[in-house]
């Protein structure tokens, strides 16, 4: 959870900017090689809002997009949809 909240947090400087990217890339290496898809459908609702806080706040979502698009890439349809559905009741 606490590499989620790194890789969300908007950085300002170049240095933390480095040390997010490296933070994205280890997250979706564990998504791969580490969690299963069990464990990754467990943890999307996270990624999801992260990505929902961001775009509610108004800020730049590209970070939160991309790390979204490749955590549900092997998801089902009805998977996404279910993941989403927790996500905006959550958030309401």
């Amino acid at each position: 959870m606490k590499l989620l909240q790194f890789i969300t947090s908007h950085c300002f400087n170049q240095q933390e900017q480095y040390k997010q990217a490296y933070a994205l890339k280890a997250a979706l290496w564990m998504r791969e090689e580490v969690f299963g898809l069990e464990d990754s459908f467990k943890l999307a609702v996270h990624v999801t809002n992260a990505f929902a806080k961001a775009d509610v706040e108004r800020k730049d979502t590209s970070v939160e997009l991309y790390l979204l698009n490749h955590w549900v890439k092997d998801f089902s349809l009805r998977d996404i949809i279910d993941r989403v559905s927790v996500s905006s009741t959550v958030c309401d």
